[in-house]
């Protein structure tokens, strides 16, 4: 069975099981409608589709490496080529044309290869629905990815019964207090699901975090769930080796994640049960999306204000393995654990100069497993050692299961 069709048998069983009653009004469902008769013989296995470029339309570099990543996450495409999502298109939300848009531009990339596509028409409308990116200055990559996200979410999102109803949010609380006591009885991902809605995005991206806040003084444990599409690692301190010929400043992937998973000091927080200042914060992953999106923080403010850029080699892998960051239980219950943990470099965003001046281009694999660089119209072929050596300019990771 193809890799398609198990994502279509994976749409299948979330349409069955939470049958939204959501249906697209007639502007946007013969729109489909036409894109799907149109492209109904696609075939995302011909290893000769794909691999286009994009008309940077004025410092649009930002947007055409963050489109060629997107468009080479297997597991959106799978949900996006299904006739069946236009049952999770909310008409109500106006901007649905947007991801209509992308849908478009989906099947126009992979009908063909090695051309040249302008996604003027999907700029204007990022520009429409957000200010901050209607002109024609350069952005961030990695803001333009978040509020992709979060639209997408919101234009596919099916709310829960139970979410509206006024108990809920007291179920909610009670059940994330009992997680550290072993004793919640809920499925938590539904719990999550129904906290925040079923979407599309959710299904592949969504990050939850148990986040765990314990005071120094009277030991009140605090929990939360922290929900995030992608995780953004601080770049610490490097350590000094001798790299191409030269001594230089390196930081591994698996520094970073230690770092952002270790207990933390909390000198400024106050407890909500007896007032005292000071507590412990350590947090861990209580799912495993299929797709792991990881932003390196180059771009820090200092003391004055001032944004610069942090240009230390960040030494990432092809293959990544989160299983030391899931969430355990406590106590002597048989522990929670997580299957699929095990991922595989998929794309990379790369950003070079300063913040005000830099540019942006794109490494992603194909369906053949062939590495590409794709910077703004050019693409070529490159390989993964290729991909891993720059890694002084990886800004945002993009790993899949």
């Amino acid at each position: 069975m193809s890799l398609v069709e198990q994502l279509h048998i994976t749409i299948q069983t979330l349409v069955d099981k939470y049958n939204p009653a959501i249906l697209m009004d007639d502007e946007v469902n013969d729109e489909i409608n036409k894109k799907h008769e149109q492209n109904k013989t696609i075939d995302l296995h011909i290893h000769d589709y794909g691999m286009n470029g994009f008309v940077n339309n004025s410092n649009s570099c930002y947007m055409n490496s963050t489109l060629q990543c997107l468009l080479h996450t297997y597991d959106l495409i799978g949900f996006l080529t299904d006739k069946r999502i236009q049952r999770f298109i909310n008409p109500n939300k106006y901007e649905s044309r947007l991801l209509v848009s992308f849908i478009n531009m989906l099947y126009t990339y992979w009908k063909h290869s090695e051309t040249v596509i302008n996604p003027g028409e999907f700029k204007q409308l990022v520009g429409l629905f957000n200010t901050q990116f209607r002109n024609h200055h350069q952005q961030d990559s990695h803001e333009l990815l978040n509020y992709l996200f979060d639209t997408f979410h919101e234009c596919t999102k099916y709310e829960y019964p139970e979410r509206k109803l006024d108990t809920y949010d007291e179920h909610y609380k009670t059940q994330l207090s009992q997680i550290d006591t072993c004793t919640f009885d809920c499925d938590l991902e539904k719990l999550i699901n129904v906290h925040y809605g079923f979407s599309v995005i959710n299904n592949i991206f969504a990050i939850n975090e148990l986040q765990e806040l314990r005071c120094n003084s009277c030991k009140h444990l605090s929990l939360q769930i922290v929900h995030s599409y992608s995780m953004i690692l601080e770049l610490i301190k490097p350590r000094q080796i001798i790299c191409r010929g030269k001594r230089t400043d390196v930081i591994t992937l698996y520094t970073c994640l230690n770092n952002y998973f270790s207990q933390c000091e909390m000198t400024d927080w106050k407890c909500n049960e007896c007032g005292e200042l000071g507590g412990v914060k350590i947090h861990r992953l209580i799912n495993t999306p299929s797709n792991l999106v990881i932003t390196l923080n180059r771009f820090v403010v200092d003391q004055l204000g001032h944004t610069h850029k942090n240009i230390n080699i960040v030494a990432y892998p092809e293959y990544l393995d989160i299983s030391p960051y899931i969430y355990i239980k406590h106590d002597n219950i048989e522990h929670r654990t997580l299957d699929n943990t095990q991922y595989r470099l998929n794309c990379v965003i790369c950003q070079t100069g300063s913040i005000h001046g830099g540019h942006y281009y794109a490494y992603v694999r194909h369906l053949n497993n062939e590495w590409y660089i794709c910077n703004d119209t050019k693409t070529s072929k490159v390989n993964v050692q290729d991909v891993l050596k720059d890694d002084q300019n990886a800004y945002i990771l993009f790993y899949a299961r």
